[in-house]
């Protein structure tokens, strides 16, 4: 009778240990990673590179789908969607690039603030709305003041979403679009051993593991600073502020976050003279360019203030923190 129950227990135990779950095993998938059908620009990209990733170190490809199959397999919730919500999972306070990652028996969800950058009218849509001065009439029209436009060149920070992840054939990313489940992604795979030095394959290290286990997690990790990059304008800047600015081959490394753009900005009215004033000064000795004349250009505007952006590229991870009170706000905002 005793070897009869202690084979029972023992075949209970295999069969226990054979449903542990699993994100890959032996080269397998066991996963699917759960995407919204509405899901931010952010996310889309968070959810391709979960996938990209957790292939590069298993062999392993994961479906990504935009509802659980019902397959038993895990989930791997990236961002919002009607599955999180069931498991009342929630992003408030998530701010400034926070992320939350939370597991259970068979789930995994990466969390974060993933609203798309939405610019307010008006705005330069091209260069050539600010060459022709089509902008500037817009914006006194709408300011009733005939000072210079603020963010003309906002234009620069949006690209063209890849087409695999585009929704329409236009369709831009910002880089002031928000990504927290970005981070979270970003930090898994940190976890798992993989880390980004440069841009590109050879900038990356990416461990080889043929088994990845579903881990115990509940964490929220934020930044130790809601801005985290200073990229001063030499010309407007003063000596204090540029002696400790990095190189420009350091200044675009960033947090996967907002950046900070030092410089206020000054801008003078279209009628006031320009001829006296010249574009750039350097530091230790002095470089001009030939006067701002009204021709070239309706209004001068120096930046010597401050702008806020955010940036996608590069991943440096921000400090872990445990899980503080639900009813205290947390920080975050993409590199």
């Amino acid at each position: 009778m005793k070897i009869v129950y202690l084979s029972f227990l023992l075949l209970l135990i295999n069969l226990v240990a054979s449903a542990a779950p699993f994100i890959v095993k032996d080269g397998e998938a066991h996963a699917e990673i759960v995407l919204s059908d509405d899901a931010p620009r952010s996310t889309r990209f968070a959810a391709r590179d979960l996938q990209v990733y957790l292939e590069k170190i298993s062999g392993a490809k994961l479906t990504v789908v935009s509802k659980p199959s019902g397959k038993g397999l895990v989930k791997l919730f990236v961002g919002e969607s009607e599955g999180t919500r069931a498991l009342k999972l929630s992003i408030k306070g998530l701010e400034h690039g926070a992320y939350r990652l939370v597991s259970g028996s068979d789930w995994l969800a990466f969390l974060g603030d993933d609203t798309d950058f939405v610019p307010t009218e008006p705005w330069a849509k091209r260069n050539t709305d600010r060459v022709t001065g089509k902008y500037q009439r817009e914006w006194e029209k709408v300011s009733g003041t005939r000072f210079g436009v603020p963010n003309g060149g906002m234009y620069k920070n949006r690209e063209r979403m890849p087409a695999e992840l585009a929704r329409e054939p236009d369709e831009c990313y910002w880089n002031y679009d928000e990504r927290g489940s970005f981070n979270a992604v970003c930090g898994f795979l940190n976890k798992l051993g993989v880390r980004w030095y440069l841009p590109g394959e050879l900038g990356e290290v990416v461990p080889q593991r043929k088994t990845i286990a579903l881990p115990k997690l509940n964490m929220v990790v934020k930044p130790d600073f809601p801005l985290r990059q200073f990229s001063v304008r030499f010309g407007t800047a003063s000596d204090p502020t540029t002696m400790y600015q990095p190189s420009t081959s350091t200044k675009n490394m960033i947090l996967k976050g907002r950046a900070i753009i030092m410089g206020g900005s000054i801008i003078m009215p279209m009628d006031i003279s320009t001829e006296a004033t010249t574009m750039s000064m350097m530091r230790k000795g002095m470089k001009t360019r030939k006067p701002i004349s009204n021709a070239r250009r309706s209004s001068l505007i120096m930046n010597d203030g401050i702008k806020i952006r955010s940036g996608i590229c590069l991943r440096i991870s921000v400090s872990e923190v445990p899980e503080r009170s639900a009813n205290r706000t947390k920080s975050f905002s993409r590199t």
